[in-house]
């Protein structure tokens, strides 16, 4: 009797974790926005490869502070404190989880977040340059995450996307404008994909 309820007892333990698992998979969504940019992969590169680089290109950026704790020699942990350009200017702390230049590609992970202006959990996201030719590259801004509790998933998604687009239009634009201000014309091929 006693091995038949612990039988009972793993059989039950292993299927409400694979409910578990199978609801967080299902609560999972992903948001992939890219942009066809003037300027080379090097060039592009150098605005938005910097983990600290943000508030140079997206607007709703106000500044970002690098905290590194750890000894940084040894793997230490890499977070940027992001100041939203938003009334109270609330904070944002998103950690670095890999960062590869020669690739143009880095990723990081939403440690703390404000609810009210993104209300999101297990957040992951990956910003890459990709060449296209010898004076266009592509970026691409990609991410996984789900709703916190109580919000709508699609709203979610929705402010993600948001981001995402205000970010690459305003680096489009950055790209596309000559020192002295003039605005060059635009390629067909250089709209928001999402």
């Amino acid at each position: 009797m006693k091995k038949w309820l612990a039988i009972l007892g793993l059989v039950t333990f292993s299927m409400n974790s694979a409910v578990s698992f199978a609801a967080d998979v299902v609560g999972t969504l992903a948001v992939k926005s890219t942009m066809m940019v003037r300027g080379t992969p090097e060039k592009v590169w150098g605005i938005i490869g910097g983990f600290n680089d943000l508030p140079k290109w997206h607007p709703a950026i106000a500044k970002s502070q690098l905290e590194i704790s750890g000894d940084a020699n040894s793997g230490g942990i890499t977070s940027r404190i992001l100041t939203l350009n938003v009334p109270d200017n609330p904070v944002i702390v998103e950690q670095l989880l890999s960062q590869d230049p020669e690739k143009m590609t880095y990723s990081y992970a939403i440690t703390k977040t404000v609810p009210e202006v993104l209300p999101v959990q297990n957040y992951m996201s990956t910003i890459s340059v990709v060449p296209v030719d010898k004076n266009q590259s592509q970026v691409i801004w990609e991410g996984s995450f789900s709703a916190l509790p109580n919000t709508d998933p699609a709203k979610a998604k929705e402010i993600v996307e948001n981001v995402y687009t205000t970010g690459l239009i305003n680096l489009k634009g950055m790209l596309n404008t000559t020192a002295d201000g003039k605005v060059l014309p635009e390629r067909e091929n250089s709209r928001v994909a999402k």
